[in-house]
């Protein structure tokens, strides 16, 4: 019998290789503490009430959705407790990989800060407490869109924080190389157009949820580890950023050496010839409805 033959065209985006390529630029950009440290600058004044209400207790929960790998949320808990605030986290990952990686992060925490986690996503949870402080860290893009394109699930978060209390969504900013990157290639790759902040706005003011863009977070992605690898690899590696769902996503091996390229093509050099693409965030905050 023939053995078939291998087509590269079929080649499937998994989610271990999502958490893969993801746990690369996790590691080598250092964005979960540029964007805490981001949202903590912003939080006296753009969220006032909520940082006083937290100060005023010293305590306070927070719920971290699409929490990942839990880093951020860690982060954030030692750097308000240095601020005399003392927070417990409830974690919602619909992913069985990052659950793993979230809980062997707080168990090195010796479970300090850890409270619940639910594999369910945002839309299908149902809360029995009402939360200071809600992130919304880079965990919308996979979220579920109607066909307008809007964010299903959002006006939730006018209902799970308290009355004094806040979200803080953090996206790509409008103007980084990342968007223009997916603005690019998302339709080339057949894919609907990617979240974006006028789409995360559009979504909040359909669903009635009070909100305030906030400051630009200013971040870089540097290139040098993989800047001279072959395209194919580079695209692997920057396959996080064409995850659109929960489901498994199809990238073929043409994808990643279209990213590969792009990448090429668009990097940027600093004064010392360090590679890198310019990736700036944006803050959104949010308010009970």
């Amino acid at each position: 019998m023939e053995k078939p033959q291998h087509n590269p065209e079929k080649e499937v985006f998994k989610h271990y290789e999502y958490v893969e390529s993801l746990e690369h630029f996790l590691e080598s950009s250092g964005e979960d503490t540029v964007d805490v440290d981001g949202i903590l600058h912003q939080l006296p004044s753009s969220a006032r009430l909520a940082f006083e209400n937290l100060k005023s207790k010293g305590s306070g929960r927070v719920l971290d959705i699409g929490s990942g790998n839990g880093e951020k949320a860690i982060y954030l808990a030692h750097k308000l407790q240095e601020l005399g605030i003392n927070i417990v986290v409830d974690s919602i990952e619909p992913k069985a990989e990052q659950r793993d990686s979230l809980a062997r992060n707080y168990q090195n925490e010796n479970q300090k800060f850890f409270g619940t986690v639910s594999e369910q996503t945002l839309g299908e949870i149902k809360l029995d407490r009402k939360y200071d402080l809600a992130l919304v860290i880079h965990s919308l893009y996979e979220f579920p869109r109607d066909e307008e394109g809007k964010i299903l699930s959002l006006d939730s978060l006018g209902n799970l924080v308290s009355d004094q209390g806040a979200g803080v969504i953090v996206i790509e900013h409008p103007e980084g190389d990342f968007q223009k990157m997916k603005h690019e290639l998302y339709p080339a790759f057949g894919k609907k157009m990617p979240v974006s902040q006028n789409v995360v706005v559009e979504s909040l003011e359909a669903a009635g949820v009070p909100y305030k863009v906030g400051d630009k977070i200013e971040f870089r992605f540097p290139l040098d580890t993989i800047i001279n690898k072959q395209e194919f690899e580079i695209g692997k590696a920057m396959a996080f950023l064409f995850s659109e769902s929960l489901e498994n996503q199809s990238l073929t091996e043409s994808n990643y050496q279209a990213i590969g390229q792009w990448v090429k093509k668009n990097v940027r050099r600093d004064d010392k010839s360090h590679s890198y693409l310019w990736t700036p965030d944006i803050c959104i905050w949010t308010f009970r409805k």
